[in-house]
């Protein structure tokens, strides 16, 4: 499949596919699947792949960070079309491609593959040492699937099993006054303004995203400035340097985004989404 020279952010933003990428023949989410120990299975799609150098390449849309965090997913990826040299077996070449940024890098070691079994096993031996996923809370909960079911809270764990019929209906329940209390709210502060009363707050709050321009990253690099140092999910290293280099501020905007209504109570964080 051919690609387009351009990949779209979750936010809608169309970025630039890198020349590099886009003078080459790419297969896009290419599937791959094979056996990493005996009866075990390695699934996948490769966002893109170059068959003329053997190249897999995974486009990240979060912000960038050291190649060496991603090094055992690209190892998966590479070790997918393994190629062979005067010392044996090699993995393909790998890379990312930070989209938010247009920053392409290379996985500069991939594990070996005996490494990548190794890994596996350990892998499959911790899961086998559980008796029940252990949760780790996140904001990624939103997305989970086994929210309903989740051990977190043993009673509802029990009361899933007896009746679960009653549980999914209690749930629906709470979803739909949570949500029609909130709209009631939110009608509210978009006709008076900002609601605050002794327990709490309820507003929009104005919004802005960051963006930086190529000449940026060329700027940084003339400094001397790791990127991967700067580009983080906290914007305030990348206005530090900025502080740092006034000429760098040229190239640094903030773009006004949607406001956003807010809910939060009184000596407590937010409780919004």
């Amino acid at each position: 499949a051919s690609h387009q020279p351009f990949y779209t952010l979750p936010d809608g933003k169309r970025i630039n596919i890198p020349s590099e990428l886009a003078e080459l023949t790419l297969e896009v989410q290419k599937e791959v699947k094979y056996e990493i120990l005996p009866g075990v299975y390695i699934h996948g799609f490769i966002d893109l792949f170059a068959p003329e150098q053997n190249r897999v390449i995974d486009i990240k849309s979060a912000y960038a960070t050291t190649a060496s965090h991603w090094r055992w997913q690209m190892a998966a990826y590479a070790w997918a079309f393994p190629q062979e040299t005067e010392l044996g077996p090699a993995p393909a070449r790998a890379s990312i491609f930070f989209a938010r940024h247009g920053v392409l890098v290379d996985i500069p070691t991939i594990p070996t593959w005996d490494g990548l079994q190794r890994r596996a096993r350990k892998v499959l031996e911790w899961f086998a040492s559980q008796e029940e996923p252990r949760p780790s809370p996140s904001g990624f909960c939103q997305w989970c699937v086994f929210a309903p079911s989740c051990p977190q809270d043993p009673a509802v764990h029990r009361k899933l099993k007896e009746n679960p019929g009653e549980v999914l209906a209690e749930l629906l329940k709470l979803q739909a006054a949570y949500e029609g209390l909130r709209e009631a709210v939110r009608n509210y502060c978009s006709e008076v303004g900002k609601l605050e009363t002794d327990v709490g707050i309820a507003e929009f709050t104005p919004t802005s995203r960051m963006e930086v321009s190529p000449e940026f990253w060329d700027a940084i690099a003339e400094l001397g400035v790791d990127i991967h140092s700067v580009v983080t999910p906290d914007r305030r290293k990348i206005t530090a340097l900025a502080r740092q280099h006034a000429h760098l501020s040229s190239f640094i905007m903030l773009v006004p985004g949607p406001s956003r209504f807010a809910v939060r109570a009184k000596g407590r964080g937010e409780e919004d989404e």
